[in-house]
């Protein structure tokens, strides 16, 4: 990588990671959540950003993290929701180098534009999923929105 190793902080052995299943990294900089689950290394906030709740008390199946207390879902690998009314958690960079696992303390998208504009559905300029805006502009007899893109337009429900 081409990110200063100086950047980086240790969190533990990659031993100790994949025996615990999971641990949380204290430092200058918020707590940060690293994860072991089928051979990846993840690292995310971890604070639930529904609510605020630490992370590491959920649990943790097929690459999703799901929050002890209200049950938000999220993808370990991106931090990103799978539930409408949750948003993201931060993730940050991680390496495995001789057996131990290092995380940059870097919260956030490089991009974020790039981030939000790759997601489909949830993107800032349209953050309602189409099919649901379709569904109730049907229940509600509202009227058709106009839009930019011709093949967003089709009635795929």
């Amino acid at each position: 990588m081409d990110i200063p190793m100086t950047d980086f902080v240790r969190a533990s052995s990659l031993e100790e990671l994949k025996a615990k299943g999971r641990l949380v990294v204290h430092g200058p900089h918020r707590p940060i959540l690293v994860v072991h689950d089928k051979g990846h290394v993840f690292a995310l906030d971890n604070r639930c950003p529904h609510m605020g709740f630490p992370l590491d008390r959920g649990s943790v199946e097929d690459g999703t993290l799901t929050c002890h207390w209200h049950h938000a879902r999220f993808d370990l690998a991106s931090g990103c929701t799978f539930d409408l009314w949750a948003d993201d958690v931060p993730s940050c960079p991680t390496e495995v180098r001789d057996g131990e696992v290092w995380v940059r303390p870097i919260f956030g998208h490089a991009d974020p534009g790039t981030h939000w504009c790759r997601r489909p559905g949830r993107s800032r300029l349209s953050p309602i999923p189409l099919r649901l805006t379709q569904g109730y502009r049907r229940q509600s007899r509202l009227p058709a929105m106009p839009v930019a893109d011709p093949r967003l337009a089709q009635d795929r429900l």
